[in-house]
């Protein structure tokens, strides 16, 4: 079984002794394009005269307070995401509309994908850890098998908090059931989140690419 994996002794690699691979999920396995929400929004806004898409879009993605956080975190559910919204800016469209507007805003990078699945298949325990929504993610799952692969699936509307916040990466280690910090790769896109796993012990890679990826991974499994 995949959890008993992570506590086998003889689970250890060539490079650095990594027995855990820790895979971000946007920007690095599924590149997106979020900017197409807002405009698509605007267009079926009853009050599109007095707001602009710009404005949409930070109500919506601005980092420190955007209404997408306690979403993603869980603390609303997606029906009471899309009617907020859609009240606040008078949006006439219905929950299967707003996911036609919402979740085609992905795609997948193959060559990441072709590293996923050569690391699954030469037996290596892999973690997806994702700052996701349930729209997206369950949108993801349906199209990009890719994360199938992984032995576990840490994403931030389900455990309730999101990166970098500490406790997403207690809940980590916690599932990989008492392999070290240092023993665990963590693959990023952004900075913030590849610091708040450093914290812990962890090892991270911050990703720029399929190419310095498979440089950082060379001698796994």
């Amino acid at each position: 079984m995949v959890r008993d994996r992570f506590g086998d002794p003889g689970f250890f690699w060539a490079t650095a002794m990594i027995r855990v691979v820790v895979f971000d999920l946007g920007n690095v396995i599924t590149p997106f394009d979020h900017t197409t929400i807002a405009p698509a929004l605007h267009a079926r806004s009853r009050i599109g005269d007095r707001v602009t898409p710009r404005e949409i879009h930070e109500h919506i993605f601005d980092w420190g307070a955007g209404c997408y956080i306690p979403y993603e975190e869980g603390a609303i559910t997606t029906g009471e995401f899309v009617r907020a919204l859609c009240r606040r800016f008078e949006i006439d469209v219905d929950i299967e509309g707003f996911k036609a507007i919402w979740n085609p805003i992905f795609s997948q990078d193959y060559e990441v994908a072709a590293i996923v699945r050569d690391l699954k298949a030469k037996g290596v325990p892999l973690v997806l850890l994702s700052n996701t929504n349930e729209m997206h993610f369950d949108y993801i799952w349906e199209r990009y098998t890719v994360i199938h692969s992984f032995d576990e699936v840490i994403v931030s509307h389900r455990v309730r908090c999101r990166k970098p916040h500490r406790a997403i990466y207690e809940e980590l280690l916690r599932r990989v059931q008492g392999v070290p910090p240092g023993d665990v790769l963590f693959i990023d896109d952004w900075e913030k989140n590849t610091a708040g796993a450093e914290a812990l012990g962890i090892r991270t890679h911050l990703f720029r690419g399929a190419d310095g990826l498979r440089d950082a991974l060379r001698g796994i499994g």
